[in-house]
């Protein structure tokens, strides 16, 4: 008999890149004040929860988020570098402006849907997606019939979104990533199955909703 495993996803609280719309990837910015109250609001809404294992991306922004929510719900957390966010190349670290100048390209694939088109000295969104489901798989599969929690980045979760659901690469996003919002997927017989979506009460009344969807400079 096939049993069900939990994955909930969390993506990393706001950060200083994310607030000046600044391209992160595998760079890293510290979370803004109002990333950490996020971090704090997470952690106490999975306060008492059972998990049966927990994973974070190996980038600053995941592990310091991570750390606040392991504090509260007691369980140390494992890192995995497949859980890091795009590799944004020689973009990272500049603004829309910047980057649009360093790599027009990328731009170009955006509005064009291009999925394989890899910035210079980083990797595409199929590249970025293809690692993501594999780890997400292998971290259930490692864990049969848990419940694991998952602090990442908001590609990360945007792939599990579109894997689950089915819509194409090269499809625009038409929904929010929201920092710290609670994600959960079902995964049974190598199938995802979508149980929760952008859950984020636990920041309303923690005063730390997210100031928009800052997901561009994931």
């Amino acid at each position: 008999m096939s049993i069900e495993t939990t994955l909930v996803l969390i993506r990393h609280g706001e950060t200083e890149w994310n607030r000046s719309g600044r391209y992160q990837g595998h760079a890293d910015s510290p979370l803004t004040t109002r990333g950490l109250a996020q971090a704090r609001a997470v952690a106490y809404a999975l306060d008492g929860k059972r998990f049966d294992a927990f994973y974070s991306s190996d980038l600053g922004r995941a592990k310091r988020t991570a750390s606040i929510i392991a504090d509260k719900v007691g369980r140390r957390f494992l890192t995995d570098s497949r859980l890091r966010e795009q590799h944004y190349g020689l973009m990272q670290g500049h603004d829309g402006k910047g980057a649009r100048e360093l790599d027009p390209g990328f731009f170009e694939s955006l509005s064009g849907g291009d999925a394989d088109y890899v910035p210079k000295g980083g990797e595409s969104r199929r590249q970025r997606h293809e690692r993501a489901i594999e780890a997400l798989a292998d971290i259930a599969g490692h864990h049969q019939g848990g419940m694991i929690l998952v602090v990442t980045h908001g590609g990360i979760v945007d792939s599990l979104f579109r894997e689950t659901l089915g819509i194409p690469h090269d499809s625009p996003r038409r929904y929010s990533l929201y920092n710290a919002a609670v994600n959960r997927f079902g995964f049974i017989d190598e199938s995802w199955t979508l149980r929760l979506w952008g859950e984020v009460s636990h920041l309303a009344k923690a005063g730390a909703t997210n100031a928009g969807d800052s997901f561009t400079a994931a």
